[in-house]
């Protein structure tokens, strides 16, 4: 049913709201799943770029002669350059149309994997990751404009949550297959198998991908132009508040990513594959997090929704400080605390894209844009300090989860007091 229908059609107003609900809420038609499966899977692609390599980091310290700090590093720098492009990604796509820029970033994507999987020294693999940063942000960057190109409201909660299902499975599969190819052929092999997949991505895009972007506006990256864009949302406090939950929770993310394998293989003495397969059961637990938050959208809506994953974060938290003080925490205790902070990420990530980007849906590539970068921001930083820091015992995890979590709940509750949100 027509929006404008729905507006001006003589009902009462909880006839035409609830008829608006309804009409949010149709399923999705098969040039919405064929846009929004291309998309999904460029962006899991993209996200395999800070996953997959992961079981290979311990080994990769041997093999650059290098030190943990340094190989942490390579996570920051590649989200270094995925929060720089994301800035770029956005508003270039608002001018030229999303499949021409998907093309540009993913070429960019494959000579960065190409430098990775040949470099012999430190400082060549970690240009190479800044360079396949610089390409994969526009999986992620793009991926949420498409989204918002084609849906709305609690239509964009219920299917984004779902679309973050088929994403969490690729970070969950990333690092097991990581594993194996560790295992079997050495850190390099990940890089050539990502270089191939960043490939076909360009292919499939090429041949098959339509554009979604209705309607092209030749100023979107006029320096001007787009500084004013960039400057209302940045005055927005709903913007604020929701775009710093996404960086928070994203930064929970980050961090488990810096710290985890060199806490379960080098403190719990797991092998590469075996960590790997953590991946998967973590992942389940992240699964599990989106699925309810998709089935609760309606119910709970966005505010409840980033309170409740928020706050999940907190306590879990919490538990690791506890159980590693009083010296009662083992592998499967730790894992289990994990799982149940990544389920409260579900919670989190739909609901702040959705409350974040809602209302700036006429700038969806420039609104992705610059919600993304900030959303990498937050995680570059977290993750920087940690690097130089060196460590990756459960004491960083427990202290980041509570940290992120209590500033997160504090940033979001005051930005809903300045808009004068409904209490929650």
């Amino acid at each position: 049913m027509n929006v404008q229908f729905i507006l001006y059609y003589p009902f009462s107003t909880k006839q035409k709201e609830t008829a608006m609900a309804q009409s949010e809420m149709e399923p999705l038609t098969l040039w919405d799943i064929r846009v929004l499966s291309i998309a999904v899977f460029i962006a899991v692609v993209c996200s395999f770029g800070i996953d997959m390599h992961l079981p290979s980091l311990p080994s990769m310290v041997t093999a650059f002669h290098s030190t943990t700090g340094m190989l942490q590093t390579s996570i920051t720098i590649y989200l270094l350059g995925m929060l720089i492009a994301q800035l770029v990604y956005g508003p270039l796509s608002d001018k030229l149309g999303r499949r021409k820029v998907f093309l540009i970033g993913l070429g960019v994507a494959i000579v960065g994997s190409i430098i990775c999987s040949v470099s012999s020294t430190i400082d060549v693999f970690l240009a190479g990751r800044l360079v396949q940063g610089l390409g994969a942000a526009v999986g992620m960057s793009l991926g949420r404009s498409v989204v918002v190109d084609i849906m709305s409201g609690p239509k964009m909660v219920r299917y984004g949550s779902y679309i973050g299902v088929f994403i969490t499975i690729g970070t969950m599969v990333a690092p097991m297959i990581g594993g194996y190819l560790q295992h079997w052929f050495g850190w390099q092999a990940n890089f050539i198998v990502l270089t191939l997949l960043f490939v076909m991505c360009f292919i499939i895009t090429l041949t098959a991908l339509p554009e979604t972007l209705k309607t092209q506006n030749p100023l979107a990256f006029h320096p001007k132009h787009l500084l004013n864009n960039y400057w209302t949302m940045l005055k927005s406090p709903t913007f604020l508040g929701f775009t710093l939950c996404s960086g928070l929770g994203m930064a929970t993310v980050m961090v488990y990513t810096a710290v985890s394998p060199f806490l379960f293989q080098i403190q719990y003495h797991l092998s590469p594959v075996f960590y790997g397969w953590l991946g998967m059961i973590i992942g389940g637990a992240g699964i599990t997090g989106k699925l309810l938050s998709g089935a609760l959208a309606t119910r709970l809506g966005i505010h409840k929704g980033i309170v409740t994953g928020m706050s999940i974060f907190l306590i879990m938290g919490a538990a690791l400080l506890i159980g590693q003080l009083l010296g009662a925490l083992t592998v499967v205790s730790v894992l289990v605390l994990i799982c149940l902070a990544t389920l409260g990420q579900g919670f989190i990530f739909a609901n702040a894209m959705t409350g974040a980007m809602s209302p700036f849906r006429h700038l969806g590539g420039t609104v992705g844009a610059l919600y993304g970068s900030m959303q990498y921001w937050i995680s570059f930083f977290v993750v920087s300090i940690i690097s130089l820091m060196q460590v990756h015992g459960v004491m960083v995890l427990g202290v980041s989860y509570v940290v992120l979590a209590a500033v997160g709940l504090v940033g979001f509750m005051t930005a809903n007091m300045i808009t004068n949100k409904e209490p929650l």
